[in-house]
């Protein structure tokens, strides 16, 4: 091994440490060990490469959670893109993926919503229908078959006896009603605390609907739907807070019949549109991800081979004129010759004048240097040699 000292032109500096690079044979040395990262020369280019390499990160991201393969293709076979150009393409690609993730969501929510709210019309409509029965018309008597919320009460039975009583006159002229779903687990805790802040003076009746898609977190949650009644202005506000306490979703219920079968069927129109709707948006946003799944490979080697490149001219040394490039690296003696030779091959294609390679006298001693062939530079060997050495 032998230490060199390289002389390059700051125009020719890249493609010089590039072509270095892919010989491999160059170990270079820092020469500004006192500068912190962000002190050197080429500081704002590395923060560049560092904000692809999140950007390429958030496009692996989406790709894994879409779940589509990523197609492996060398760098001979990708589109040759410069840095410039990939920072422009990334830059209009995550601005769409993050605009159709933010529709995506936001589409989503309202889908779960209405869903839940056509889940609440159709399991909680007999309930208002049964409260006007008993404060309207005590005569009358509903068929046990148009209550099916309640079939499941033993004491349902008892209660309509009791609502069908001529001497039966309600107290109260119009009742409130809120209305919507809670999570099952909640549930217990939900009415515990409703019966408490009203003192009793409150009519709960729950269903289980099992899962449902959760607007607020987007997975699948084990819900009940819930009404409670209620009399007074300052029981609907208790009644309020305590739902957005445990974070029951609450909907609009109508008391008419005729309103809530027009409210079903608006709702069941509009969760076509939007299923269909948002079908179409995740077809878009799958073909987006494809095209990017094709090349994110090459376009992370590209990202990753720009910054390794930079690395490398931040241990150089910038002269007072700024434009020579002042640089120390290990070189083994046989490879002297192969290194001029690309440095000259450098020079030649931009022409201008290349760099200049010459030794240093020193006592450090050199780093280890294994020449391997085909064989010894397998991982395999490698992994054995450790272990003989014991290291």
């Amino acid at each position: 091994m032998q230490l060199v000292q390289l002389m390059i032109p700051a125009d020719a500096a890249h493609d010089t440490v590039e072509v270095l690079g892919e010989i491999g044979l160059l170990q270079f040395k820092d020469l500004n060990v006192d500068k912190s990262a962000f002190q050197r020369t080429y500081a704002n280019q590395v923060r560049r490469c560092d904000e692809l390499a999140r950007k390429l990160r958030f496009f692996r991201e989406q790709i894994d959670k879409a779940g589509l393969p990523i197609t492996s293709r060398s760098i001979l076979e990708s589109s040759n893109v410069t840095l410039d150009e990939l920072e422009s393409l990334l830059e209009q690609l995550e601005r769409e993926m993050v605009e159709m993730n933010a529709n995506h969501d936001r589409m989503q929510r309202a889908h779960a919503e209405l869903a839940e709210l056509s889940l609440l019309l159709d399991c909680a409509g007999d309930l208002c229908f049964l409260v006007l029965w008993a404060s309207s018309s005590p005569t009358s008597s509903p068929p046990i078959s148009c209550f099916p919320l309640f079939s499941f009460s033993p004491h349902f039975s008892l209660h309509v006896r009791h609502l069908r009583h001529p001497q039966y006159e309600p107290k109260i002229g119009r009742l409130g009603s809120i209305a919507g779903l809670i999570s099952r687990e909640r549930l217990g805790g939900f009415e515990r605390l409703l019966f408490r802040a009203t003192r009793g003076n409150n009519y709960f009746r729950s269903m289980p609907v099992g899962l449902v898609l959760d607007p607020a977190t987007g997975e699948a949650v084990d819900k009940v739907v819930f009404v409670v009644f209620f009399a007074g202005e300052r029981a609907r506000v208790k009644i309020g807070k305590i739902c957005e306490a445990f974070g029951a979703n609450r909907y609009p219920l109508p008391e008419e019949p005729n309103r809530q079968r027009a409210m079903a069927a608006e709702v069941g129109g509009r969760l076509t549109e939007m299923k269909t709707t948002l079908d179409v948006g995740d077809l878009q946003r799958t073909r987006l991800i494809q095209r990017v799944a094709s090349d994110i490979d090459s376009w992370t080697c590209l990202v990753r081979r720009e910054k390794a490149i930079y690395h490398t001219l931040n241990k150089c040394n910038v002269d007072v004129t700024r434009k020579v490039l002042v640089a120390e690296a290990w070189v083994p003696s046989l490879a002297r010759p192969r290194v001029q030779e690309a440095l000259r091959a450098v020079a030649d294609s931009a022409n201008q004048v290349g760099a200049i390679l010459q030794p240093l006298a020193t006592h450090e001693n050199p780093p280890t240097y294994f020449k391997t062939n085909k064989l010894t530079s397998s991982p395999l060997w490698t992994r054995t040699a450790l272990r003989v050495t014991g290291r």
